[in-house]
Protein backbone atom coordinates (compact mmCIF):
# COMPACT_ATOMS: atom_id res chain seq x y z
CA UNK A 1 0.00 0.00 0.00
CA UNK A 2 1.07 3.43 -1.12
CA UNK A 3 0.01 4.69 2.87
CA UNK A 4 3.08 2.55 4.23
CA UNK A 5 6.04 3.15 2.00
CA UNK A 6 8.69 5.84 3.99
CA UNK A 7 9.21 9.20 2.57
CA UNK A 8 12.71 9.94 3.13
CA UNK A 9 15.00 13.01 1.90
CA UNK A 10 17.08 12.67 -1.51
CA UNK A 11 19.78 15.31 -1.99
CA UNK A 12 23.14 15.54 -4.07
CA UNK A 13 23.50 13.59 -7.70
CA UNK A 14 20.51 11.27 -7.11
CA UNK A 15 17.92 14.22 -6.62
CA UNK A 16 19.45 15.51 -9.96
CA UNK A 17 18.75 12.53 -11.56
CA UNK A 18 15.55 12.35 -10.23
CA UNK A 19 14.43 15.56 -11.03
CA UNK A 20 15.23 15.05 -15.03
CA UNK A 21 12.59 16.01 -17.06
CA UNK A 22 11.44 13.13 -19.45
CA UNK A 23 10.23 14.88 -22.16
CA UNK A 24 9.91 14.02 -25.75
CA UNK A 25 10.40 15.96 -28.68
CA UNK A 26 9.14 14.31 -31.10
CA UNK A 27 6.11 16.21 -30.86
CA UNK A 28 7.50 19.84 -31.23
CA UNK A 29 5.77 21.96 -34.10
CA UNK A 30 8.79 22.02 -36.26
CA UNK A 31 9.10 18.91 -36.07
CA UNK A 32 5.34 17.50 -36.68
CA UNK A 33 5.42 19.83 -39.71
CA UNK A 34 8.26 18.01 -41.20
CA UNK A 35 6.90 14.51 -40.64
CA UNK A 36 3.20 15.70 -42.19
CA UNK A 37 1.77 15.33 -38.36
CA UNK A 38 -1.04 16.86 -37.35
CA UNK A 39 -3.10 17.62 -33.64
CA UNK A 40 0.36 16.11 -31.57
CA UNK A 41 -1.24 16.19 -28.13
CA UNK A 42 0.63 14.93 -24.90
CA UNK A 43 -0.84 13.64 -22.30
CA UNK A 44 0.52 12.62 -18.45
CA UNK A 45 -0.96 9.30 -16.82
CA UNK A 46 0.73 9.54 -13.19
CA UNK A 47 1.48 6.56 -11.57
CA UNK A 48 3.27 5.46 -8.16
CA UNK A 49 4.55 2.59 -7.64
CA UNK A 50 5.43 1.05 -3.99
CA UNK A 51 8.59 -1.49 -4.02
CA UNK A 52 10.59 -2.50 -1.29
CA UNK A 53 14.13 -2.07 -1.25
CA UNK A 54 16.06 -5.35 -2.34
CA UNK A 55 13.23 -5.16 -5.54
CA UNK A 56 14.63 -1.86 -6.37
CA UNK A 57 18.49 -3.01 -6.06
CA UNK A 58 17.51 -6.66 -7.79
CA UNK A 59 16.38 -4.70 -10.91
CA UNK A 60 19.40 -2.02 -10.45
CA UNK A 61 21.45 -5.21 -10.60
CA UNK A 62 19.96 -6.36 -14.49
CA UNK A 63 20.92 -2.45 -15.26
CA UNK A 64 23.68 -2.79 -17.93
CA UNK A 65 26.10 -0.44 -16.30
CA UNK A 66 26.23 -2.42 -13.43
CA UNK A 67 26.86 -5.52 -15.03
CA UNK A 68 29.67 -4.26 -16.54
CA UNK A 69 31.51 -3.51 -12.86
CA UNK A 70 33.23 -5.96 -11.87
CA UNK A 71 31.21 -8.52 -9.43
CA UNK A 72 33.34 -7.05 -6.27
CA UNK A 73 32.57 -3.03 -7.18
CA UNK A 74 29.10 -4.62 -8.10
CA UNK A 75 28.17 -5.70 -4.61
CA UNK A 76 29.57 -2.77 -3.06
CA UNK A 77 27.94 -0.56 -4.80
CA UNK A 78 24.42 -2.24 -4.84
CA UNK A 79 25.38 -2.42 -1.48
CA UNK A 80 25.69 1.15 -0.70
CA UNK A 81 22.41 2.01 -2.58
CA UNK A 82 20.63 -0.62 -0.22
CA UNK A 83 22.16 0.74 2.96
CA UNK A 84 20.19 4.77 2.19
CA UNK A 85 16.69 3.54 0.99
CA UNK A 86 14.14 2.86 3.41
CA UNK A 87 12.29 -0.67 3.22
CA UNK A 88 9.61 0.60 0.96
CA UNK A 89 9.17 3.76 -0.64
CA UNK A 90 7.52 5.11 -3.93
CA UNK A 91 8.83 5.68 -7.40
CA UNK A 92 7.07 7.82 -9.69
CA UNK A 93 6.14 5.65 -12.54
CA UNK A 94 4.17 8.64 -14.71
CA UNK A 95 4.18 7.61 -18.42
CA UNK A 96 3.68 10.31 -20.68
CA UNK A 97 1.71 9.67 -24.07
CA UNK A 98 2.89 11.67 -27.29
CA UNK A 99 -0.28 11.15 -29.58
CA UNK A 100 -0.44 12.67 -33.29
CA UNK A 101 -2.75 12.17 -36.56
CA UNK A 102 -0.94 11.70 -40.18
CA UNK A 103 -1.81 14.78 -42.30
Amino acid sequence: MISEATTVPVSGAFRRLLSVPRRCGGTSPARTTTDGLIDAVQRDLPRVVTTTAADFVGRMATVSAYLALSPQVRADTLRRVRAVLPDRFDIDAAVQLFLARRA
